[in-house]
C-alpha cells in the first residue's frame, strides 16, 4: 500500500509544486504526514489503515530531497505552532517571529 501511494505521490508531486511552489507542497506534505499519521496509529478497522497508508506513501514522495533532522525538526516545529495557538495563554496574541521577540515573549 505504502508503495502504492508513493508511485502515485511521484507523479502528483512535481504538478502540485510547480503549480503551488515546492515550500507549499513540503508544508502540506508534513501537516499530511503528522494527520494521517495519527490515523494509522488508531486505525479501527484494516480498510481506514490502508488507505491512510497510500496516502502517507504520497506525502512521503514530497519529503524525497529533504534533509532528514529538518524533515523532524520541521514537522515538530509545525505541530508545536499549531498546539501553542490553540492554548488559553495565547489565543489572541500574535506568535513570535524572531529568536529575540520568543525571549521577550517569556519573560
Amino acid at each position: 500500500m505504502l508503495f502504492l501511494g508513493q508511485g502515485i505521490g511521484a507523479y502528483l508531486t512535481s504538478y502540485f509544486s510547480d503549480r503551488f511552489g515546492r515550500k507549499t507542497i513540503i508544508v502540506a506534505s508534513n501537516f499530511g504526514l503528522l494527520v494521517c499519521g495519527l490515523i494509522v496509529a488508531f486505525a479501527p478497522d484494516p480498510i481506514i489503515f490502508m488507505i491512510f497508508k497510500v496516502l502517507i506513501g504520497g506525502f512521503q514522495q514530497a519529503e524525497q530531497a529533504v534533509w532528514a533532522p529538518g524533515l523532524i525538526i520541521g514537522t515538530c516545529t509545525c505541530f508545536v505552532c499549531l498546539l501553542v495557538s490553540f492554548l488559553p495563554e495565547t489565543s489572541g496574541r500574535e506568535l513570535p517571529q524572531t529568536i529575540s521577540e520568543l525571549q521577550a515573549w517569556f519573560v
